[in-house]
């Protein structure tokens, strides 16, 4: 038997690049109610307690309603198919969340222009990484100048890599950045636990085909 899934419209134009960002489930804002929002990226792949968790403290932080956004393209991975956004989509249950073309936080930031982003200090360390702006440091410079000046804010949190918890506020980043981020303590979060892993455990309990 094969999984077949029937997308809605709106991931049909999001899929035809007609459409930048969608509500996943269907409710429809144009794109000028997208300016200051708290926004959490991620591939949520699974979607798990330290990420309600996250959420739960930047909404505290922020003191507005946090909303999720998944990426149907990364730079790392591969794009996703319908049927993998319908299952990745379907644990956010009544949770907002944004369907999007922004592979890139640049793309982010003018997708939701104005807004917090919330983020681990994986992806943070990334905001400043050459390699993600084609290898040019100057290139790199000028992006960080950039969500330095045109993000309302950035919310960080550690998290677990390579068998040992990562502080952000310990991770070497420009000052301009360091400037606009507000750095989640130990004290208020920490999970020794990662997506990968998760997988890993849920991929040991699977049956033998």
């Amino acid at each position: 038997m094969h999984d077949r899934c029937t997308p809605p419209q709106a991931w049909q134009d999001l899929f035809a690049g007609t459409r930048d960002a969608v509500r996943a489930d269907g409710a429809e804002e144009p794109p000028a109610a997208r300016t200051g929002r708290l926004i959490f990226p991620g591939s949520f792949d699974p979607l798990h307690e330290g990420h309600l968790l996250m959420a739960r403290i930047a909404e505290e932080i922020a003191e507005r309603p946090l909303e999720y956004e998944l990426s149907i393209t990364n730079v790392d991975k591969p794009a996703l198919d319908y049927m993998e956004i319908r299952d990745r989509a379907a644990q956010f249950a009544d949770r907002p969340l944004w369907l999007s073309r922004a592979a890139r936080f640049l793309e982010k930031l003018e997708t939701f222009p104005g807004s917090t982003f919330v983020m681990g200090a994986d992806t943070y360390a990334r905001l400043a990484a050459p390699r993600y702006y084609g290898g040019s440091e100057a290139a790199a410079e000028a992006a960080v100048r950039t969500i330095a000046r045109d993000a309302r804010g950035l919310i960080v949190f550690g998290r677990a890599a390579d068998g040992a918890f990562v502080d952000a506020s310990r991770l070497d980043v420009p000052a301009v950045l360091r400037d606009v981020t507000y750095f989640v303590s130990q004290a208020e979060f920490r999970l020794d636990i990662s997506s990968t892993e998760l997988r890993h455990r849920a991929a040991l309990k699977e049956p033998a085909s």
